[in-house]
């Protein structure tokens, strides 16, 4: 029997298979398609047809990765392959399998043109291509620098952790687009052996020999294939100063990381089975990856959902439950969930007040929230956004604007409060804004995450070198430094805290570990917070120390204080029972769960 390694490896050669075959039918058969109606019309070819073609190309390549892009990476074309390669982006032990699956895709791609276009496709020339003889140095040019830009944009959007998140699925399509516009005219724009070579293997293998020029081949492969090796390391350089890669949805890992896990590519199904079976309060759909309440909805309470990329525990899954949210939905590690998921989760908690949607402000997380906040919409749902954006560190950065970190914890706690005391969707909502609006937080790392996936750390720190101002998936902060006592680096977060919201009268102070510091280091960091807020006139009112928003086994934290008032203070210590916040509920009613519950909200005490 094939081990689990050997079925997941077959997966994604069947993946690469399969994405490239479409992205020949699709790509050269528009191509053929516009040669049979150009034969048939007289109307001669033009850039019209050309952008045409370019579109469809785009299209299949969106459509590709987001159906492929999570089983075997979406590379479908050999010159990215090499190149992650050679990158140490991608195993060599994988390279013949995907270079065997792209190149016998391509050729079934053909077939598959032939099939459905029959001889006027082939005589349309069935996708091949060719440049005019004499040109050899311009069509060698043209191929070399477009497939250069597809690699680099590849390798910008998918290797590297300081990339906005969620947008490779736009940016890699959009570089085809414009390249093939460009290159089209010289070459057909191949930018991808397997593409170039499988038509004219299925055009010679049905008769149609005339007119394939077999000298041509060097070039386009050579062109291509350096071309990646090429964007390689040029991004290698360029991207050299701030941190290293990490990996997102078109790119492999490169060795296993030392985790405690089965596969990697199973970490989040396997994450979730061992919530079900630790927490009997919860309700997990294993297929469209969401946590609910398992008692289910309550009639006329407002419910609500958030949800984010995996790797933050206990952050969203753990704060499912009275008191805080209705529903939980996680995406793969640092990715964000999926609009169907997401309306899937609001179906199933939807109780007829209205859901309130709180969404950290990162880019996927933003644009796939809204996406299915429109699709509830349609269906009838009422459904509030709330945004939460409370990192000082960066502005318009490495983000669409500030990005969302600790206030995550206030917010749903809070609005939670709000929402089991019946108020309405409105005023939930209003409440949570305030939350954000009154929270300012700051972290620290002492060292990189390693995403399960790629198998190294997402950026790099020297020794005694730190990252100041860091974002939950390793996104650079304000600057690196030299690392100091604990009671200076308080400093220097409080002080971008304060100058930001100046702090006064009662505060909440959350210190959060990042997931690789110990509970005893955590409290001495509040120590120095609480040495602060005593010099500086203001009164720590409530507190939690220990691992609330995490980053994988990042070792750091971050600091989050909220300006209350009587009635954020009031709604803090309503009852609370999720399996990482436990507080004030009879224990007649409180939920069945395995987890190691809180301490109340007034100690400062939580999970470590």
């Amino acid at each position: 029997m094939a081990s689990k390694a050997e079925a997941s490896f077959s997966r994604k050669v069947a993946a690469e298979f399969v994405g490239t075959a479409a992205l020949v039918v699709c790509g050269p058969g528009t191509a053929a398609a516009t040669g049979v109606i150009a034969r048939s019309t007289g109307v001669p070819f033009s850039m019209a047809q050309l952008g045409v073609i370019a579109l469809a190309f785009m299209m299949v390549i969106v459509a590709m990765i987001y159906t492929i892009g999570h089983i075997s990476g979406c590379h479908i074309n050999p010159a990215v392959t090499v190149a992650l390669a050679v990158a140490k982006k991608a195993r060599w032990a994988e390279l013949p399998g995907y270079l065997a699956a792209q190149f016998a895709g391509a050729i079934l791609g053909a077939f598959a043109i032939w099939s459905i276009l029959e001889r006027p496709g082939l005589d349309a020339g069935l996708g091949v291509l060719s440049y005019a003889p004499g040109h050899t140095r311009a069509a060698f040019c043209a191929e070399l620098i477009g497939t250069f830009l597809l690699v680099l944009v590849v390798f910008g959007t998918t290797t590297d952790g300081r990339a906005t998140p969620g947008w490779y699925g736009l940016a890699i399509p959009a570089i085809v687009f414009a390249v093939i516009t460009v290159v089209g005219p010289v070459t057909g724009a191949a930018l991808n052996p397997a593409r170039y070579i499988g038509p004219m293997i299925a055009r010679a293998a049905l008769g149609a020999n005339r007119g394939l020029l077999w000298n041509q081949v060097p070039v386009y492969f050579i062109a291509t294939l350096a071309a990646g090796l090429i964007a390689a390391a040029a991004y290698a350089a360029l991207g050299k100063s701030a941190g290293s890669g990490q990996a997102r949805a078109v790119i492999q890992r490169a060795r296993t990381a030392k985790k405690l896990i089965n596969d990697p590519d199973e970490i989040l199904v396997d994450a979730l089975t061992g919530m079900a079976a630790a927490h009997r309060s919860l309700r997990i759909d294993l297929e469209r990856r969401y946590i609910t309440r398992a008692s289910g909805p309550v009639p006329g309470k407002v419910s609500l959902v958030s949800g984010g990329g995996s790797g933050h525990e206990p952050l969203h899954g753990g704060y499912v439950g009275y008191g805080m949210l209705d529903a939980a939905c996680p995406g793969e590690v640092f990715t964000s969930p999926v609009p169907d998921r997401i309306l899937a989760a609001t179906r199933a908690v939807n109780a007829g007040a209205g859901v309130l949607y709180i969404v950290k402000n990162y880019t996927g997380d933003v644009l796939n929230f809204q996406m299915a906040a429109r699709l509830a919409a349609v269906g009838g749902m009422r459904v509030e956004t709330v945004l939460v954006n409370d990192d000082v560190a960066v502005d318009n950065t490495w983000t669409a604007g500030r990005r969302g970190t600790g206030a995550t914890v206030l917010v749903e706690k809070i609005a939670g409060a709000a929402a089991e005391r019946g108020a309405d969707l409105a005023a939930v909502a209003s409440l949570a804004r305030e939350v954000n609006d009154r929270s300012r937080s700051f972290g620290v790392a002492l060292t990189p995450c390693t995403v399960p996936a790629a198998g190294q750390p997402g950026f790099e720190l020297g020794e005694d070198e730190i990252e100041l101002g860091v974002g939950i998936h390793g996104e650079p902060g304000r600057s690196r430094g030299t690392l100091v006592p604990a009671r200076e680096l308080a400093e220097v977060a409080l002080a971008a805290i304060h100058a930001d919201a100046p702090l006064s009268g009662d505060v909440f102070v959350m210190v959060n570990g990042l997931g690789g510091t110990p509970l005893i280091e955590l409290h001495v960091v509040f120590a120095a917070v609480a040495d602060w807020m005593a010099r500086h006139g203001v009164r720590i009112a409530r507190s939690l120390v220990g691992n609330y928003v995490t980053s994988l086994d990042m070792a750091g934290c971050s600091i989050t204080v909220c300006r209350l008032t009587p009635r954020l203070t009031e709604l803090w210590d309503d009852p609370v029972d999720t399996p990482a916040l436990r507080w004030g509920r009879p224990a007649d009613v409180r939920q069945v769960s395995a987890s190691q519950p809180a301490r109340g909200p007034r100690d400062g005490a939580g999970r470590g």
